[in-house]
């Protein structure tokens, strides 16, 4: 294995001579193999290497256990190790993010931080084929295009993955193989994250029906990551004559072939914004459909917005939105594009849920506890519950994932809770739109564990494109795309 490494790396020119690399090691058989391959072909590349750690905090004595073991293995191959540590649940609670990103943000920024204290050149990181499978997959679930398939490169700035070519099985004979006995990470094997679900339950599934599904999606990535290379060349070509005064030109981009549109907006944004980082395909098509539309513009991530005035494209900090709940609008064109439902479209689909919940909860021995989510489903409860022909007791809470603006911040709170004791009691969780899944997952386990019969939910809106968490919708109006909806109660926070 460790020629294979060599020559993968010579083909793909990982690294050049004399390069100082900075190897991210957890301690699991992943990055242990990376490390361990790094220094037995140290000298043939003639690299410097240093072992660097970094403890969660969210394992207790485990994390630490795998810190100790980590500098042991660098220390008997006499390599420089450095950790660090920090409180990842606090931070994600403070940055409003999911523990995964927390813990992804704050590694990567010690890594760098060791880079440019040693003044090396890059950081090795222990991606690996299965990793890039799971990776590509998360993105389709979400939406992706061409540029999300392509997923992971071998080389990406500053960081380095040498492993992509490596399944997670052949690392683990190679430790076995080295004695090297890796750490294991307990939460590996927890389904709460999407990327475990997929690992776990999603990738089996699928190589019952292709058992070389690892190297099948990999493939699709390398092609994809070929395509998108060549599109972006080809967009990078008229970028200049795209652009004037900071304003991205309409006939330009409407002239040219869908694929490279999509191109010119992404350079576009990243080079007006800095950064575009959870701009996701549905982002860059909304822009796209405004130009070729003609529309007014569209919200995009982070509190920006597209505007499009007289031919001619803007990316803006959106400051419209100033507080929470309340929108400085003029007219209701600044924001509104089309009508998705009418109103005699609602009305019909609202008594038909109604007729459902009231048959399949006719022969429940107490009324049916209609629970309604504040703010935004007050109108659909309200209507809802006239439909329902069978007892039924009326509640409500307050329960969000969202800030100030259209986006979830990953963490829910309960701002007001329910007056009725839920202990054995049929719960309909009503709703008005559902689309990360994260309000209502953790509203299911809540009751739950209450010790309610059952949970069901019902919702006006449905919006799976968004999943973050996978829900399941008892009763729902309609289903809808990745787009940013008001009206009928819904609002903008």
């Amino acid at each position: 294995m460790l020629m294979r490494f060599i020559d993968f790396c010579n083909k793909n020119k990982i690294f050049c001579d004399g390069n100082g690399i900075v190897i991210a090691v957890s301690g699991g058989a992943d990055s242990l193999a990376l490390a361990d391959l790094l220094y037995r072909s140290q000298r043939r590349f003639n690299l410097k290497i240093c072992i660097a750690h970094f403890e969660h905090g969210l394992r207790g004595e485990e994390s630490k256990s795998d810190a100790e073991f980590v500098k042991k293995f660098s220390a008997e191959r006499n390599l420089n190790f450095i950790a660090e540590s920090a409180d990842v649940k606090n931070f994600a609670e403070s940055k409003k993010m999911s523990i995964e990103t927390a813990a992804r943000e704050l590694r990567y920024k010690f890594l760098e931080k060791i880079r440019r204290q040693l003044n090396f050149d890059y950081i090795a990181v222990a991606h690996h084929a299965d990793d890039q499978a799971e990776t590509i997959l998360m993105r389709i679930l979400r939406g992706t295009g061409s540029i999300g398939l392509s997923a992971m490169k071998y080389k990406s700035e500053k960081i380095l993955r040498p492993l992509l070519n490596f399944k997670k099985s052949e690392l683990e004979n190679y430790c076995r193989q080295q004695n090297l006995n890796p750490r294991i990470d307990s939460t590996n094997f927890e389904t709460d994250a999407t990327r475990n679900k997929i690992r776990l339950e999603l990738l089996p599934i699928l190589r019952k029906y292709n058992p070389s599904i690892t190297e099948t999606i990999c493939r699709l990535g390398e092609v994809s990551a070929n395509d998108s290379d060549f599109i972006n060349l080809q967009a990078q070509k008229i970028f200049d004559s795209a652009v004037k005064d900071e304003k991205l030109l309409q006939t330009v981009v409407n002239s040219q072939h869908v694929s490279v549109q999509r191109a010119l907006i992404r350079m576009f944004a990243e080079k007006t914004i800095g950064s575009i980082k959870d701009f996701e395909f549905v982002h860059i098509e909304s822009i796209r459909r405004v130009l070729n539309e003609n529309l007014k513009g569209v919200e995009l991530p982070h509190k920006f917005r597209a505007d499009l005035k007289k031919g001619r494209l803007t990316i803006i900090e959106n400051k419209k939105i100033k507080k929470r709940g309340l929108v400085n609008m003029r007219n209701t064109e600044d924001y509104i594009e089309r009508v998705l439902f009418t109103e005699e479209e609602i009305s019909t689909r609202v008594a038909e849920l109604g007729a459902q919940i009231s048959k399949d909860y006719k022969d429940i021995d107490s009324p049916l506890l209609t629970v309604g989510i504040l703010n935004g489903a007050v109108v659909f409860f309200a209507d809802l519950v006239r439909k329902i022909t069978i007892p039924v007791q009326f509640d409500n809470l307050i329960a969000s994932s969202y800030d100030a603006n259209s986006h979830t911040s990953g963490k829910v709170n309960i701002l007001k809770n329910l007056e009725n004791n839920v202990k054995g009691r049929h719960i309909l969780l009503i709703e008005d739109i559902v689309d990360s899944g994260t309000t209502m997952n953790y509203l299911i386990d809540y009751f739950k564990n209450k010790k309610a019969a059952d949970v069901k939910i019902c919702t006006l809106l449905n919006k799976p494109s968004r999943r973050k968490v996978e829900v399941n919708i008892d009763y729902c109006g309609f289903e809808i795309p990745d787009e940013f909806i008001v009206g009928y109660g819904l609002d903008f926070a």
